[in-house]
């Protein structure tokens, strides 16, 4: 059993700081992960530290995304390159604020020199840097401690620490320090069956409810499920579906890709044959066709067929 005992130097003065659990960040706990002892102060240990991204960025890609995804707007469909988004989401303004705090840090501390930013994201939305231990420990009030996963093949230890602060003026700029109290999730055999086949097995549980798939199976139109046959009223039963009446205050969509089209005949053969509500599908792509099979090239069906029914 370990007691984690901070002392006052390692906790620090907390005036005009703000600790992770202000940051909306919570440490991630593992029951395999066993703490060993007191990190090393002279290990070097590498942190990864998120910048916060501009203010409003993510309402503003909302807005896009709603201008480019309405038929009726002048831009519709002209998309944005990844670029492009990265410059409404970057802040190199934070990435500055954050790279000068590392760099006076390093001039004013015991370590003066052992400070390396060794990477920064092409538009500065993540920077990694490394330092003794002991030069993270004062910056952020904090202490690390040596820790081993057990569900892990290589048993390799790693340091975390159970919270850490920055100094006020840094938090508006900074989303997050990974390597900090986040503690890796549980490692799974990737050759074992977690989950048992039998619980996905359709058939079975057709079978084991009396919903047999060779039986008939009368709907409301006085078709019959034929044997292999999926039906509306059989997923009505498997999922208790009470009734397929739908609410015009709601919408669905069917995403098409590789050219392919619906045919709008089918569906209302399919509506009328299920005794569903007839309800044709506004077509916003241009990809309806009464030609099936014929053309050149000859309009794919079968996957949008499917797919909207």
């Amino acid at each position: 059993i370990f007691v984690l005992l901070f002392s006052s130097s390692a906790s620090g003065n907390y005036k005009d700081r703000i600790s992770y659990s202000q940051m909306n960040e919570a440490s991630i706990e593992n029951i395999n992960i066993l703490l060993l002892k007191k990190s090393d102060p002279r290990t070097t240990h590498e942190l990864i530290f998120a910048v916060e991204q501009k203010e409003d960025a993510l309402q503003k890609l909302e807005n896009i995304l709603s201008e480019l995804s309405s038929p009726s707007s002048l831009t519709y469909q002209k998309w944005l390159s990844s670029n492009e988004v990265r410059e409404i989401t970057a802040n190199y303004e934070g990435c500055g604020a954050i790279v000068s705090w590392l760099q006076h840090a390093n001039e004013t501390s015991d370590s003066n020199g052992q400070l390396n930013i060794s990477w920064k994201s092409r538009h500065c939305d993540f920077i990694k840097a490394s330092a003794p231990i002991s030069f993270w420990e004062k910056l952020l009030r904090t202490e690390f401690f040596e820790h081993q996963d057990l569900s892990a093949k290589k048993k390799n230890t790693f340091h975390r620490s159970k919270h850490y602060s920055v100094p006020s003026d840094i938090k508006p700029h900074l989303h997050a320090i990974f390597n900090t109290v986040q503690m890796p999730p549980k490692i799974f055999d990737s050759t074992s069956n977690i989950f048992p086949q039998e619980e996905f097995n359709d058939d079975k549980k057709l079978r084991q409810s009396g919903n047999v798939l060779n039986e008939s199976d009368p709907v409301s139109s006085g078709q019959s499920n034929t044997a292999g046959t999926v039906t509306v009223s059989l997923l009505n039963k498997v999922y208790n579906i009470p009734g397929n009446k739908g609410s015009s205050s709601l919408t669905q969509a069917v995403f098409a890709t590789d050219q392919n089209y619906f045919a709008p005949g089918d569906l209302t053969t399919f509506q009328t044959k299920y005794g569903l509500t007839k309800q044709a599908a506004l077509n916003i792509g241009g990809f309806s066709t009464t030609q099936c099979g014929s053309g050149s090239p000859p309009a794919n069906c079968g996957e949008g067929n499917l797919d909207i029914q």
